[in-house]
C-alpha cells in the first residue's frame, strides 16, 4: 500500500510559489503522483474551470468548487 509520507512537492519544491497579476488566467496540468494519497485541491476562491482529465480535453467545461484528485490520475484546469 506505500506510505503517506508527510513531505508535499509542488515542482519539486516545499515550498513552491507563483505570482501572478489579478485577471490573469493561468492553466494547470495537475498530476497526483503519490500512491496513496488523494488530495483536495482548491485556490482560495479564485474561479476554477475544469478542462480536461485522463482522457484529454472535456467536451464541457465546467466551474468548480476544488477537485478531489486520486493517485495517478491527472486534470487541466483554468484558474
Amino acid at each position: 500500500m506505500g506510505r503517506f509520507g508527510n513531505t508535499m512537492l509542488i515542482n519539486g519544491e516545499t515550498d513552491y510559489e507563483l505570482k501572478t497579476n489579478n485577471g490573469d488566467v493561468i492553466r494547470f496540468y495537475i498530476t497526483n503522483v503519490a500512491n496513496v494519497r488523494p488530495f483536495n485541491l482548491y485556490f482560495g476562491g479564485a474561479k476554477m474551470k475544469l478542462v480536461g482529465g485522463d482522457i484529454g480535453l472535456y467536451e464541457k467545461e465546467e466551474f468548480v468548487e476544488s477537485i478531489t484528485i486520486s493517485p495517478a490520475e491527472r486534470y487541466v484546469i483554468d484558474v
